[in-house]
């Protein structure tokens, strides 16, 4: 379902751009649909980025994470996952550390992504 939301948003990105509505609609030219891939993949890309990052710092700091659950949206094609803990961490620190292993992967991956062009 995720999958779908996330190609949905990605769609939905063009739906004011007339060159596009006209050729889907009018022409019935579904090639244009192709120009939504970009932004679906990079979408599904930072959130499994996202996910990995967490699923790392979980096994850096010895922290039993469970698969991720998606939460699929219409309006940003996911709000991320639920991530469930299968044992407690034995500090602050090392809750901190899982938790914010997902954002800063991303955020490096952003970077490095936005930075090649």
């Amino acid at each position: 379902l995720t999958l779908f939301t996330i190609f949905g948003y990605a769609l939905s990105s063009f739906a004011l751009n007339p060159i596009f509505v006209k050729a889907l609609l009018e022409k019935e030219d579904f090639t244009v649909i192709s120009s939504s891939f970009p932004i679906f993949v990079g979408v599904l890309l930072m959130q499994v980025v996202h996910e990995f990052g967490h699923w790392f710092a979980a096994k850096q700091t010895g922290v039993n994470i469970g698969l991720p659950v998606p939460l699929p949206s219409l309006q940003l094609g996911s709000f991320g996952s639920i991530t469930p803990f299968r044992s407690f961490p034995k500090s602050r620190q090392e809750l901190f550390d899982v938790a914010m292993g997902g954002p800063g992967l991303q955020c490096i991956v952003s970077l490095v992504i936005l930075g090649l062009g």
